[in-house]
């Protein structure tokens, strides 16, 4: 299915503030642990309040916990593709089951566009959006 400008252009440009949005609270909170920290080695001086094992430690948590949702990343990724390959085969099937009609029936292209209409359909439902202009070319 061949996309139209302004679709193809709402697909290059998504909402750029999107991920600075949802990071936003981390990095504040972040950057108040780390005054907190500055203020207490200031108040402190030279000796130091905390123990010398404790930030290789949290390094290494810290690793794991990267290594964990990164894993954990690839698996969403990898199980959305199996989807999509499990739709695609399904659509192909039920076009050429279609197919099979009987040649005075007007309705194998009414099918097949039904057919190319569902992913846009899922995806739209999946994203919580709805915009009849996506099926003007497939409808």
């Amino acid at each position: 299915v061949a996309l139209t400008l302004p679709q193809w252009q709402m697909v290059q440009s998504p909402d750029p503030y999107r991920v600075a949005l949802r990071v936003l609270p981390m990095v504040l909170c972040h950057g108040l642990w780390s005054a907190f920290v500055v203020f207490l080695h200031i108040q402190g001086g030279r000796h130091q309040l905390l123990p010398n094992w404790l930030h290789p430690l949290l390094g290494g948590v810290l690793g794991l916990l990267l290594a964990f949702r990164t894993n954990q990343a690839y698996e969403r990724h990898w199980s959305s593709c199996k989807a999509w390959v499990g739709i695609q085969q399904a659509i192909l099937g039920l076009e050429r089951i279609a197919a099979q009609l009987p040649p005075h029936l007007s309705s194998y292209s009414a099918i097949v566009r039904h057919l190319v209409a569902f992913p846009i359909a899922l995806k739209q439902h999946l994203r919580g959006e709805q915009d009849a202009r996506e099926y003007l070319g497939v409808l």
